[in-house]
């Protein structure tokens, strides 16, 4: 019986992705023997994966390419090999699970919003770039360019995101009764 259902095809960014989760999952450091055959096979099995040639090939490429990015350390310790996360790694990772973060909801609304401004510096664009987007991902609506509100309080989830892209001390978050113009804004959230 084939197993083509349980393969995943990947962008190369994907694949690079599914590691480092897999890693972090791990408890940041997987360990390996050395002088054992098809390692990028076992790290696959590890990850849950079901390896064939193919999927080893671009898993050890996929590893090589994050070592040299300087997200995967490889260290050589007796007889086994420790493949961990750099402090970088971790950092992606928090990026990476910073997405999943799910504001609160409730089943009234008190009327109040949760307001998110920001002013980050041109310096800091990149940061503010997913700062931003990772705003829209977890549910805020855009007012403006940067404004985003919530109609529930949501300032643990808020303050959380903006440590992970070093921006907290550039956000304001607010609670306000009234935005004037809210009717797409109440539109979006269905209310």
């Amino acid at each position: 019986m084939p197993l083509k259902h349980l393969y995943k095809k990947y962008s190369k960014n994907e694949h690079a992705k599914e590691i480092i989760i897999g890693i972090a999952k791990l408890g940041f450091a997987i360990s390996i023997a050395v002088l054992a055959p098809n390692a990028a096979g076992h790290i696959l099995k590890m990850l849950g994966f079901v390896p064939d040639y193919k999927s080893t090939k671009r898993t050890e490429r996929t590893m090589n390419s994050l070592r040299k990015r300087g997200l995967l350390y490889f260290k050589t310790k007796g007889k086994k090999m420790i493949i961990s996360l750099t402090k970088e790694g971790r950092l992606y990772y928090k990026r990476l699970s910073v997405n999943s973060i799910e504001l609160p909801k409730s089943k009234n609304w008190d009327g109040l919003w949760s307001i998110v401004t920001f002013d980050i510096p041109e310096k800091q664009r990149i940061n503010r770039k997913h700062f931003s987007k990772t705003l829209s991902i977890v549910g805020m609506y855009n007012l403006e360019k940067s404004v985003f509100a919530y109609p529930y309080e949501c300032r643990k989830e808020i303050e959380e995101i903006a440590e992970t892209f070093l921006v907290s001390k550039y956000i304001r978050y607010i609670r306000a009764n009234y935005v004037q113009n809210d009717k797409l804004a109440k539109n979006f959230f269905g209310l």
